[in-house]
């Protein structure tokens, strides 16, 4: 991920764009993805983007909350599924307490970008999204927590049969449009 995003800042790509234009985000994993992200861009240096959204993120891969306990069965996303994407994801003794799988525990949250997180309350990464939510405004982050606690993990996925899930998408909105409030017309170039 770090390498796509700095290909595309950097602008040698026939597509490139300015940081300050960009939110990075995702859901489940792929708020894993952005919050690592995030930590890395830290780390090196990098240009960040303007925020992050992270739809109930898994950011912890400790997996020892007390969601992640009392939810371990949950028929939408179970303890024994995400041990599964685990063991695809993560080479062979890799740490899941490193900072770029588990961005909770990067000490790298300073100075990042402000960021919009959803929770749902019958997910078992309700308390990843929460502790994440919290690390971040210690490090002084300009953090909107969005809980749904009636919902599921993937309810923004379930519109069809979960109107919360049409209020979550216009919740997503409505911030990333007071994010871009305060932005520069949006900058793409096209290399010829």
């Amino acid at each position: 991920m770090l390498a796509a995003y700095l290909g595309l800042v950097s602008g040698g790509l026939d597509l490139s764009a300015d940081p300050a234009q960009l939110v990075v985000g995702g859901d489940s994993a792929g708020g894993n993805l952005a919050a690592g992200l995030m930590h890395d861009l830290r780390a090196g240096g990098h240009p960040l983007p303007k925020g992050q959204l992270l739809i109930y993120p898994a950011v912890d891969g400790r997996m020892s909350s007390g969601s992640m306990q009392a939810l371990a069965e949950s028929p939408m996303l179970s303890r024994p599924r995400m041990e599964w994407y685990l063991e695809q994801y993560l080479p062979e003794g890799h740490d899941r307490e490193d900072p770029r799988f588990s961005p909770l525990l990067s000490e790298r949250l300073e100075g990042q970008p402000r960021a919009l997180i959803l929770v749902a309350g019958h997910d078992p990464l309700w308390d990843d999204g929460q502790s994440h939510a919290r690390a971040l405004r210690a490090a002084g982050v300009e953090v909107e927590l969005r809980e749904y606690p009636g919902q599921v993990h993937g309810f923004l996925n379930l519109t069809k049969v979960q109107p919360e899930g049409r209020a979550a998408i216009a919740d997503v909105a409505g911030w990333l449009r007071a994010v871009f409030a305060d932005a520069p017309a949006t900058r793409v170039e096209e290399s010829a």
